[in-house]
């Protein structure tokens, strides 16, 4: 409400009253922008469904949100003793010209670094533009040196660019590789192997009526989360395939010697029986003769200190 003065001396002239939950000028109430920013902080909502369920802007939502936010960035970092580093990808990158040199530099990058807390709960705790050694120290430097100190474990996927970033910043942690990293990698081998089958064979790509199409997301999955019927609908048609069936079957039983090997590693087996596994699964894949198996044995095995 706007309330005018009567006194012809007055210099205001008018004026409105305000409160703290309205300030003057305000359409909102602070009540409602924090409820905003926090739909996204806490809640996961995105800033489009968090501005269609309270009836607001997108540009509303998206400065509640940044107000929100420097309350939990301007806190300081839990104690970390697993540091988790992992790339992901965010929007498009981004060239910009420039206008001296006429070249072309890359303004925005795809690919960023995200740092999180591996053992507990704390979750997220820093993310950089780019996936490269430098833009992890440029993270890890703004960090305090205690802070850095208490990590023990760093793990990460087998990227020898992380790596070489945490014996740079992270010299006394241990570097480890997270098994979820190293079974995607055998699932990679495994959509390879199929391709080029294929491709090489057939002379075309995949169809649904080929055997190994139809079985691609099988092959996949764990053994032990196929039914019997499942697993026979798998192996009998490619069983009887041929070469394609014989060459997927051959990188299937790899990638489940590579999840037995693991699962020695994970529950602690001794030295002997994980030593027998290890070698089974490096046997197994030089004796395929399949170009994608052997370069995954010799990728786990050059990072098997890291992996077990």
């Amino acid at each position: 409400m706007r309330w005018w003065c009567r006194e012809p001396s007055c210099p205001r002239k008018s004026f409105t009253e305000q409160i703290g939950q309205i300030p003057a000028g305000a359409r909102l109430t602070e009540r409602l922008r924090s409820a905003a920013g926090r739909r996204v902080r806490d809640a996961g909502s995105t800033v489009v469904q968090a501005a269609r369920d309270l009836g607001v802007s997108w540009p509303v939502v998206m400065n509640a949100f940044r107000a929100c936010a420097v309350e939990v960035t301007d806190q300081p970092l839990p104690a970390v003793e697993v540091l988790g580093i992992d790339e992901t990808r965010r929007g498009r990158t981004r060239w910009e010209q420039d206008p001296v040199s006429g070249k072309w530099q890359l303004t925005r990058d795809r690919w960023h670094t995200g740092f999180v807390d591996a053992l507990h709960a704390s979750g997220l705790l820093g993310q950089v533009e780019g996936r490269t050694a430098a833009d992890v120290l440029a993270w890890l430097s703004t960090t305090p040196m205690t802070w850095r100190k208490s990590i023990r474990y760093v793990a990460i996927d087998m990227s020898a660019t992380y790596r070489a970033a945490i014996r740079t910043g992270l010299p006394d942690a241990i570097v480890v590789v997270d098994h979820f990293h190293v079974v995607q990698l055998a699932n990679k081998m495994l959509s390879l192997v199929r391709r080029r089958s294929t491709a090489e064979i057939r002379g075309r790509r995949g169809r649904a009526s080929d055997p190994e199409w139809k079985a691609r997301r099988r092959l996949l999955r764990n053994r032990e989360d196929l039914t019997d019927e499942q697993f026979e609908r798998m192996w009998n048609p490619l069983l009887d395939e041929g070469p394609i069936g014989q060459r997927l079957l051959t990188a299937w039983i790899a990638k489940e010697n590579l999840r037995t090997l693991l699962g020695l590693a994970r529950t602690g087996a001794d030295h002997e029986q994980v030593d027998h596994a290890r070698w089974k699964f490096l046997t197994w894949c030089a004796d395929s003769g399949i170009p994608e198996v052997v370069t995954l044995a010799t990728t786990v095995d050059r990072w098997w200190r890291r992996v077990w």
